[in-house]
């Protein structure tokens, strides 16, 4: 038979949460987004999102990283702070050069779905190749780029003995 004095109180407490160190809650909210924006990119690469040609890629000939960003985004500036300054100078920025569009601006409008900043989209022949939703840090950008320029002609053994 159950108790259901203590399946009230149960009820009206929540459940028991295991003792020790528990981390912010803003740290779990940006957890949660990260795993989001990684699913998001898993499942949406694959189908490409084409932009219009003339407006993202004007040469379309060209390989090109568009990096869609929004003033006061977090991310964004770490990103400008720690790869910005050098993407021009490693193989993958002479592969494919930056190209920054605002979010705001009519040039973003070009892509289609871009809703969270930085969201980076590699253009070939002006057609989208993949993009890398969202900046966590060096550790997942780097790879995940590479993979990106891969699928877009991109031969990381041949841009290394290059610049060797």
């Amino acid at each position: 038979m159950i108790n259901s004095a203590k399946t009230l109180d149960w009820f009206a407490s929540g459940p028991s949460r295991p003792s020790g160190p528990s981390r912010p809650s803003g740290q779990r909210r940006r957890e949660f987004v990260f795993v989001i924006l990684l699913a998001l990119q898993i499942i949406l690469a694959p189908a490409g999102f084409a932009a219009k040609a003339t407006q993202a890629n004007p040469n379309s000939s060209d390989v090109a990283l568009v990096m869609v960003e929004e003033t006061g985004c977090p991310y964004c500036v770490r990103w400008h702070r720690e790869i910005g300054s050098i993407y021009a100078k490693t193989p993958e920025g002479r592969f494919a050069p930056l190209k920054t569009v605002f979010i705001h601006e009519n040039q973003a409008q070009a892509f289609k779905r871009v809703v969270y900043t930085p969201t980076f989209i590699v253009m070939r022949k002006g057609k989208e190749v993949g993009r890398i939703l969202g900046y966590t840090g060096q550790n997942f950008f780097w790879p995940m780029l590479e993979e990106l320029l891969k699928k877009a002609g991109y031969n990381p053994e041949q841009s290394s003995a290059v610049t060797q």
